[in-house]
């Protein structure tokens, strides 16, 4: 769940109403020599060409569609890369060509993981869901780890992708707790699935008031990015959030008609989307049930599906 209430609030806004201009970064030479030094010790054969000689869109969708790269040694990456078809490819034939768009929801298990996963059943399209370990070890929206633990193997049974949103969902001004609460996350993820375990932050990556203090990582950047820098962990973000944790069931109508607009407005910036949901929540005054996700959810895949788009899931 991204929003933030009380005090703590106003350091740390939500990154999708902010409205500043992104800032370039200054270029470093001394990095670029040493990295064209390092370029000038290698084989040509040793780096992937192909995707330099294909049109911009498409290299960008290298990873869609399940994300999964092949990489090979150089004898292999030639044969290899005719015996297996780019799914991006699959997905556009060499080009942009429609709407393509992946769900991903945030903060579960909870009581509404199950009906989304028998919605998602029903459309034929798999998701990624980022479980808090708290909501899977605990389950205190339910008192029933087991039931818990059983609703979660479901959606790995059904080939849906299970990440990591740490364990106990803290806000970015704990950003000091941030590497223990994540690895006691990933530990739960480690006894679901094997590695490599994808990753999201909670409340995504915000602009805090006074940044790292350790280092310079950007103005106003979010300490947590410094912190799984640290530990080799990407974090996985999104092209759109909705606020559906504050939705009624009633309010199903308007999150679907807004995810349909996004899609196409990804689409029509050559791009997929990505759209951050909830199936749960954190024990907040929102509670944990989603009805209005599990309702927006089930008429925006009948729309997508009467459209003919495409889904994938990340990463």
């Amino acid at each position: 769940m991204k929003a933030l209430s009380g005090p703590a609030a106003l350091a740390v806004p939500e990154i999708e109403r902010e409205s500043d201009e992104v800032r370039l970064l200054a270029r470093n030479p001394i990095g670029e020599q040493r990295v064209a030094e390092d370029i000038g010790r290698c084989w040509l054969d040793d780096f992937d060409l192909e995707p330099l000689l294909q049109p911009m869109h498409a290299r960008g969708h290298r990873q869609a569609a399940g994300r999964k790269r092949h990489v090979a040694g150089r004898r292999q990456r030639g044969w290899r890369r005719h015996r297996e078809l780019d799914e991006a490819q699959l997905l556009h034939g060499g080009e942009y060509s429609g709407a393509v768009f992946a769900l991903t929801f945030d903060d579960g298990p909870g009581p509404s993981t199950a009906e989304l996963l028998d919605v998602l059943r029903d459309f034929g399209v798999r998701a990624t869901f980022f479980l808090l370990g708290r909501n899977v070890e605990e389950a205190p929206w339910c008192g029933d780890p087991r039931r818990a633990r059983s609703i979660v193997e479901r959606a790995g049974r059904e080939g849906h992708v299970l990440g990591n949103h740490t364990y106990s969902h803290l806000r970015p001004d704990r950003w000091r707790e941030l590497a223990a609460d994540l690895r006691r996350g990933e530990a739960v993820l480690r006894s679901l699935r094997p590695s490599p375990i994808p990753f999201r932050l909670p409340y995504g990556i915000q602009r805090v008031e006074h940044g790292f203090p350790l280092g310079t990582i950007g103005e106003q950047m979010d300490p947590r990015v410094a912190v799984i820098a640290s530990m080799g962990i990407a974090h996985q973000h999104w092209t759109s959030d909705f606020d559906d944790w504050t939705l009624g069931a009633s309010d199903g109508p308007a999150l679907a008609a807004k995810m349909t607009a996004h899609v196409e407005q990804c689409a029509a910036a050559g791009i997929d989307a990505v759209i951050d949901l909830h199936d749960s929540g954190t024990g907040s005054s929102f509670g944990y049930e989603r009805p209005g996700t599990v309702a927006g959810v089930r008429l925006f895949l009948k729309e997508a599906q009467g459209r003919g788009w495409n889904s994938f899931t990340v990463p």
